[in-house]
């Protein structure tokens, strides 16, 4: 399929459908630092990022639908690593719901994790050391969620409302943590 499509492109550069296969079959062999490149070359050959894009999401696609079936932490990092890329090759209102979603998951789990060290009466430097550098990781999954859903929340605006309507809190916590531990 590579070689066909390479073909394709040697005679129309431009070719929407050439590109879509070429990023596709990359994803197919499981090549996504391939995919991506590919992705960059269709940019500059002149696709739009939606076109682009949309190829591009369904390296993230499996890994959205593993973390939604068997949610864990891990599993909903790798698709934030995975969403982040994409949104950075070419950045589409999907991509950027997908990255929105699982900044806030992840969030979450951080704030669940920094909740319990809050409990801790008289923490020591370790554990102040600890949960100051889980409160600046956090800040900075609530500012990606504060820019992404925006943009990404009309794909599902119901998820984007309340996503966003726990940015608030999450972001008073962020800062009563980082006043507390970051000394």
């Amino acid at each position: 399929a590579l070689s066909f499509a390479d073909r394709m492109l040697a005679v129309e550069p431009a070719n929407e459908a050439a590109w879509q296969l070429t990023i596709a079959a990359h994803i197919r062999m499981n090549a996504t630092d391939s995919a991506f490149a590919a992705g960059r070359r269709a940019l500059a050959a002149g696709l739009s990022k939606d076109v682009v894009g949309s190829a591009l999401l369904a390296i993230v696609a499996p890994s959205l639908r593993d973390a939604q079936t068997n949610p864990s932490r891990a599993k909903w990092e790798a698709v934030l690593g995975l969403a982040q890329v994409v949104d950075s090759v070419a950045p589409t209102q999907r991509s950027a719901f997908y990255l929105g979603v699982s900044a806030f998951q992840v969030a979450t789990d951080e704030v669940q994790s920094l909740a319990e060290m809050a409990k801790r009466q008289s923490p020591t430097r370790a554990q102040r050391q600890v949960a100051c550098t889980s409160a600046t990781l956090l800040e900075g999954l609530v500012r990606t969620v504060t820019i992404v859903m925006p943009r990404g929340g009309k794909e599902d605006p119901a998820t984007a409302a309340k996503i966003l309507g726990a940015m608030p809190n999450y972001s008073e916590f962020v800062a009563s943590m980082k006043q507390r531990s970051c000394r």
